[in-house]
This record gives structure tokens, sequence and C-alpha cells, in this order.
């Protein structure tokens, strides 16, 4: 029986020490991006391609604003929802996600993608925690701000900091209602 490239290459691939090089696209497949954001409070080692949260997630629930595009998940298992925005002016290859917010509302398509979002912490606060948590922490930080909006239709209290006063490229923000916070977002500035 004749060996094919195929199948020589199936025997290598289970050879201790074999690889084969990575195209990218196993790294896009399991990085998880969402979390690893929140985890080292940064967009590392670059902003995020809308075209790499799409591969790695899928489109989720697509919304459409002038200024952005967000990718909206939801993790049925949390309750939780994940919500990329995306800047919608450049050319569909170079939009980078400019805002990673965490939300407790079912907004979204259900996605098994993100499992896990109730994990998810920025700065020791997770969503639900008592917002005295998250103020403690905001005060701690550069530039703390609070302010009175909207998030998803819903009025709240936003608070938004950055980490340090020698770092202002990326911001955090808080989103408290009812005594307690409702979502968290980190983000880059212009």
């Amino acid at each position: 029986m004749p060996v094919t490239r195929v199948g020589l290459l199936v025997v290598l691939m289970g050879l201790p020490g074999f690889a084969i090089a990575d195209s990218g696209a196993n790294r896009v497949a399991s990085e998880r991006y969402i979390a690893r954001a929140f985890k080292e409070a940064a967009f590392n080692p670059h902003a995020f391609l809308e075209t790499e949260i799409v591969a790695r997630y899928g489109a989720g629930d697509v919304h459409k604003t002038q200024y952005f595009v967000e990718h909206r998940y939801w993790d049925p298992g949390s309750g939780l929802a994940a919500i990329v925005s995306v800047d919608a002016e450049p050319a569909l290859p170079y939009r980078i996600a400019s805002e990673i917010t965490i939300v407790a509302k079912d907004v979204g398509v259900p996605s098994a993608n993100v499992q896990g979002l109730g994990t998810i912490d920025l700065f020791g606060v997770r969503v639900g925690d008592d917002q005295a948590a998250a103020q403690s922490v905001a005060k701690r930080k550069h530039g703390s701000q609070s302010v009175r909006t909207k998030l998803l239709g819903e009025p709240c209290t936003q608070l938004m900091f950055f980490a340090s006063e020698a770092e202002t490229n990326t911001f955090y923000k808080y989103y408290l209602k009812d005594g307690h916070v409702v979502a968290m977002a980190i983000g880059l500035t212009d």
C-alpha cells in the first residue's frame, strides 16, 4: 500500500515533538480575547481586530450605529452578555475593537464561545458585586469620574477611570444600579 502525503502527515503528527507551523487560524480559534482583555486590563499585544473577534466568537447579534458596529454575545450559563464595540469608520480588515462591555442582561445571540463570563473581573470586581467594591477601585485609580448615563436604554451611574496618570490609552468603566455593578467595560481612547 503506497504511503500518501496525507497519510505520512497523520503519522508524523502523532510523533512526540512534531508540530505544524500555526498559520494563525488555530490561535484565533482558541484565543479568549474577551477574558484576556479583562484579565490583563489591556488589549495585549495589540487592539483586537474585528475579523479576529468574529473568527473566534462568530458575528453574534450585530447592531449598527453611526459610529460603531456592536457584536453582542449572550452567555446563558452566567446570564451575562459581552458587547464588543468596533469602530465603523475604517475599512473592514482594519476595524478594531474599541470597547468590550460585560453586562448583566440577556442581549445578543446565545453563544457557547463566550461561556464563563461570570468568572471575568476587572481589578477584582465582577458584575453583580456590591457597588462599594467598584467605587473603592475607581477612587484608587487616575481621573475617576462619576456620571449619570444610560446603558442599553436603562439609567445607571457610570464610573470611568484610567489605571494611572501615565496610562491614559485604556479606560475602564463600571456601571452601577440599585447598589450593584450591572456592567463593566474596558476600552481604548481615541
